[in-house]
């Protein structure tokens, strides 16, 4: 998911992005260290497959990876389309100046900017 949305980046916008913010809640202090540290490296082994894949000389984006237990931060939707049947973001949705997205669910061609 992350490899696909940088690389929808590159393509929307004819360079890599400078940053990704992680924002993943539901992670207990305890699972932290498994679960946390994987996605992390995981999210890093993506950039550097892509940079690897497109040979790039540029630095590398700066990840930031927010961990929240609980939260009242609500992200919604712009219209039904972009919603789950619940009303909900889809899990893995991108928000940015655009509006509310998901490289899961868009074509290669045409994602949005992260």
């Amino acid at each position: 998911l992350v490899y696909r949305a940088v690389d929808g980046f590159d393509e929307c916008n004819k360079g890599q992005p400078r940053r990704i913010i992680f924002f993943h809640d539901g992670l207990l202090e305890g699972e932290y260290e498994g679960v946390g540290k994987d996605e992390i490296e995981d999210i890093k082994g993506a950039i550097d497959d892509i940079w690897h894949d497109k040979k790039l000389d540029v630095g590398k984006l700066e990840l930031t990876f927010i961990v929240i237990e609980r939260h009242h931060v609500r992200f919604f939707p712009r219209s039904k389309d972009e919603a789950d049947r619940s009303g909900n973001c889809h899990a893995g949705f991108i928000a940015n100046t655009n509006g509310v997205s998901n490289p899961a669910l868009l074509s290669v061609s045409g994602p949005v900017a992260v």
